[in-house]
């Protein structure tokens, strides 16, 4: 059996995933893959798996994302910046789909694309990959799964697509990334990689 974990606040939370059956179970049961929303990406986590090389684990983990009109434009604004090359070449390809999202008022006080983000979540049921822990925060509070860099790193090591995360989230930090002693301690603790 294999696990996909996503983070909410301060806590992890696992959903299992038979790929026999390719079905899923979460805390309300089973969830055929196909029926199941694509997970919807926020520029924060495409921009900070960039910083580390590991874009390409969005589709490894998960085959296909959604990703908002306003989170692409933000991502694009500058070519040369973290994610734009990424993320085109991943809407170019087919796996990343543009979506357009009409943002849901009780998501205004947000960024843009933090907003688009939680609306699109929020309508159909998919899991939303943002960073920012206010935003995260909000998300919960409407019942939303909620992952993000961190929570993608973790799966992949469960995964077998990378070996170790240690070195990843330090690579994060030396890019800016700002990542809390108290996230990357939990992360290495469920990664397996503490002390």
């Amino acid at each position: 059996m294999n696990f996909l974990y996503f983070l909410r606040p301060n806590y992890l939370y696992r959903i299992t995933e038979d790929s026999q059956t390719d079905r899923r179970k979460d805390m309300k049961g089973d969830v055929s893959r196909r029926s199941r929303p694509k997970p919807v990406l926020d520029a924060s986590v495409a921009i900070g798996l960039s910083k580390v090389g590991r874009f390409g684990l969005l589709q490894q983990i998960f085959g296909k994302v959604a990703v908002a009109e306003t989170v692409l434009h933000e991502v694009l604004a500058k070519e040369s910046s973290p994610g734009a090359p990424e993320v085109k070449e991943a809407t170019d390809a087919g796996w990343a789909e543009v979506v357009a999202v009409e943002t849901d008022p009780r998501f205004s006080n947000f960024g843009a694309g933090e907003a688009a983000t939680m609306t699109y979540a929020h309508k159909t049921g998919a899991l939303a990959l943002l960073d920012d822990q206010v935003a995260r925060s909000h998300a919960s509070t409407h019942r939303m799964h909620v992952s993000g860099t961190v929570g993608v790193l973790i799966a992949a090591k469960r995964e077998g697509f990378v070996e170790v995360i240690a070195p990843l989230l330090d690579e994060l930090r030396r890019r800016n990334f700002h990542l809390s002693d108290k996230v990357i301690q939990d992360a290495l603790a469920e990664a397996g990689e503490s002390g």
